[in-house]
């Protein structure tokens, strides 16, 4: 118990926020590969390889405490993958707003894409939360 204590000690709360991000990464991946696997159309490779080597490097930056590169890295891997996601799925959007073949979105367009924008937004917004709590110095 000691070891957890003395672990998230002067963690501040952008690192939990960082922690949440790392599972939402694991989380997106697994609904994207399992919504979209199967789809020669829509599937985009390269978007499941963002998601879980985001997921990986987060893993291992916050296992190695580098607490202050963390967000960011998460926020490029969050980015990529809602960038990759977006040029292999545009086409089925068109269609739709247009009416060529579809009359609605389906439902897991709708999961995906809201799971890829929020790990993107929340990455974003942990760039700007302190990951440390201040330490104070006392002048003696």
């Amino acid at each position: 118990m000691d070891f957890l204590k003395k672990y998230f000690d002067g963690k501040a709360f952008g690192y939990y926020v960082s922690l949440a991000i790392t599972v939402l990464f694991l989380v997106a991946g697994i609904i994207y590969v399992t919504s979209y696997g199967n789809d020669v159309r829509d599937y985009q490779l390269w978007t499941t390889v963002s998601l879980f080597v985001g997921f990986a490097l987060s893993l291992v930056l916050t296992v190695l405490r580098q607490d202050k590169v963390t967000p960011y890295v998460q926020g490029v891997f969050g980015l990529a993958a809602l960038c990759l996601y977006i040029r292999k799925i545009y086409w089925y959007v068109s269609e739709v707003f247009v009416g060529i073949d579809e009359v609605a979105f389906s439902g897991r367009f709708i999961l995906v894409t809201t799971f890829l924008a929020v790990l993107f937004v929340v990455a974003l917004v942990n760039c700007f939360l302190p990951q440390i709590k201040r330490e104070v110095i006392v002048n003696e």
